[in-house]
This record gives structure tokens, C-alpha cells and sequence, in this order.
């Protein structure tokens, strides 16, 4: 069974006190000035970032930065608690924010990326169901909402394949 990595506390994310170099060393990953910058960059976003936009603007302070450090950089983060990674589509493209422990979702826009959060959860009781019908005890889930944005609707107009109500007028027929 795997064990999970050590998380670091949405208390010690957000609080001014704790430094990088310290919620780098309480998840265990050696302190370097690329590591510190992307967290940096992280903690001073309310919004997720694409790994490009981090990579622009880390690339301003730190010299001999490249996108690929950048990408291994962010997966170790996810994988210790310190970011979260939403995957916007099949192409494998996603944005990234700091872990704030707080329970959310999204709407996602497929032609400009943007992501709008939502303000309710409708997965509650049906987690419970979960638990109690096949004995999970559930400790989280994530809802992502694909699809297009009003703007981008307007201007995809024709081209937007709606597979929803394309599916459902084939079963009609």
C-alpha cells in the first residue's frame, strides 16, 4: 500500500512566516533557487498558471532556467502536497496553483483555458452513497468541467461539436 508524502498544512502555505526554504524542507525536497522561485511564483497567484506563464516569469530572476525544470519542478510539488495540477485537456496541458486545501471545482474552457471556479459541490451526498454501497471510506474527491466559455462560443459559433446533444439526437432516431 502506498503511503502518502508528507503535506504541508494550508496554515503553513499561506502564513507570510513560514519561508519557502521551510515548507520546502517539511516536504522533504532540498531547497534550491529554482525550487524557491516557482514556489514563489505559486504563492503570489490566487489563480492556476500555465507551466509557461511560471516559466516567464521565474525566468526573470533566475538565469539558466529552462521549461523542462520547470515541468519536473511543478510534478514534484504535486507530488508533495505543495501544488495542485489540473489537466485542461487530452493533449495533456494543464495549470498549476498552490495547494490551499480548500474544497473546490472548475469550469474549464477548452478554446482559451480559462478556468472559473464553481461555488457549490453537488458530490457530497453522492460520496456518501459511495461509501456506504461499496465501503470506501472516501477522503476527497475533484469535479473539472469541460467545455466553452461564452467568448469562446461566440467565436467558435459553427465549429463547436456539442458530443451532449449529438448523442441524444441520435437516440432519438
Amino acid at each position: 500500500m502506498k503511503t502518502p508524502n508528507r503535506h504541508i498544512s494550508n496554515n503553513e502555505l499561506s502564513n507570510r512566516d513560514h519561508s519557502n526554504r521551510d515548507i520546502l524542507k517539511k516536504a522533504g525536497i532540498k531547497y534550491s533557487r529554482q525550487r524557491n522561485e516557482i514556489l514563489s511564483t505559486l504563492r503570489n497567484y490566487r489563480k492556476p498558471l500555465t507551466t509557461e506563464k511560471i516559466y516567464e516569469e521565474c525566468k526573470k530572476t533566475v538565469e539558466n532556467l529552462s521549461l523542462s525544470t520547470v515541468y519536473r519542478i511543478l510534478n514534484t510539488f504535486v507530488e508533495n502536497g505543495i501544488a495542485v495540477k489540473t489537466n485542461l485537456d487530452m493533449e495533456n496541458r494543464a495549470l498549476f496553483e498552490l495547494e490551499r486545501h480548500e474544497h473546490k471545482h472548475h469550469l474549464l474552457c477548452l478554446g482559451c483555458n480559462s478556468m472559473v471556479q464553481i461555488s457549490s459541490c453537488p458530490l457530497h451526498q453522492y460520496e456518501k452513497e459511495l461509501q456506504d454501497k461499496m465501503g470506501y471510506h472516501i477522503t476527497s474527491h475533484k469535479l473539472e468541467i469541460y467545455g466553452y466559455c461564452p467568448e469562446c462560443r461566440k467565436e467558435l459559433k459553427d465549429e463547436i461539436v456539442d458530443p451532449l446533444n449529438a448523442n441524444r439526437d441520435k437516440e432519438a432516431l
